[in-house]
C-alpha cells in the first residue's frame, strides 16, 4: 500500500536539535571529515552540546513558536478533523498490511498433498505426451503447446482419453473422500 500523505501542518515541528543540524548540516559534515550518518550525528552531537545557551536558544524559540502554532491547530475543528482522517487512514493502512502479512504466512504455510485438487484428464495427458505435443507444435512455448494440445484432445477418440479420464476419476474420488473425512478437514 503507498505511503500516506500528511500535510503540512499535522507534521509534528522539529525540536531545537534538528532545526540545527538542518541549519549547519554542511559545517557539521565538514567537521566530522565524512557525509555517513554515523560520524555526522556523532560529531553534530558533540557540536549541539558544546554550543551555548545563548546558541541553543535561538534554535529553541523556534521551536516553541513552532510547537504552538501546531498546538493550536490540532486544538482547531479543522485541524482536529484533519488529525482524526489521518489517523483513520493510519489505522486502515496497519489492518491493510496486517491482511497482507497474514496472506503472506498462510502461503508459506506447508500444504498437505491431499488436498491438493487433482489433474483433469486433459492435463494428465498433456503431462504424459508433452514431447509429442511440442514436436507437432514445434515450438516449447507454453502457449504454442497449450493451442496445439487443445486441438488434439478434440480430435482424439474416446478410447484413448479413456484411461486419462479413469485415473483422473479415481483421483478425484480420492480427493472428494479425504476432504469430507475428519482428518481432511
Amino acid at each position: 500500500m503507498p505511503k500516506i500523505e500528511v500535510a503540512e501542518n499535522l507534521k509534528r515541528p522539529q525540536s531545537a536539535y534538528f532545526l540545527w543540524i538542518n541549519a549547519n548540516r554542511s559545517l557539521v559534515e565538514k567537521e566530522a571529515g565524512s557525509k555517513s550518518g554515523p560520524a555526522v550525528s556523532k560529531k553534530a552531537g558533540e557540536m549541539w552540546k558544546s554550543l551555548s545557551e545563548q546558541e541553543q536558544k535561538v534554535y529553541q524559540d523556534q521551536y516553541q513558536k513552532a510547537k504552538e502554532t501546531y498546538d493550536a491547530y490540532l486544538k482547531s475543528e479543522e485541524g482536529a478533523a484533519a488529525m482524526k482522517d489521518l489517523k483513520d487512514q493510519k489505522k486502515e493502512q496497519k489492518q491493510e498490511n496486517l491482511k497482507q502479512k497474514q496472506k503472506k504466512a498462510a502461503k508459506q504455510v506447508d500444504k498437505d498433498e491431499k488436498l491438493k485438487k487433482p489433474t483433469s484428464a486433459y492435463w494428465r495427458w498433456m503431462n504424459a505426451n508433452r514431447s509429442k505435443i511440442e514436436e507437432a507444435a514445434g515450438s516449447k512455448s507454453a502457449g504454442a503447446v497449450g493451442a496445439k494440445a487443445g486441438e488434439i484432445w478434440k480430435t482424439l477418440p474416446a478410447s484413448e482419453k479413456k484411461p486419462f479420464e479413469d485415473e483422473a476419476a479415481k483421483a478425484k474420488k480420492e480427493y472428494d473422500d479425504y476432504v469430507s473425512s475428519e482428518e481432511g478437514r
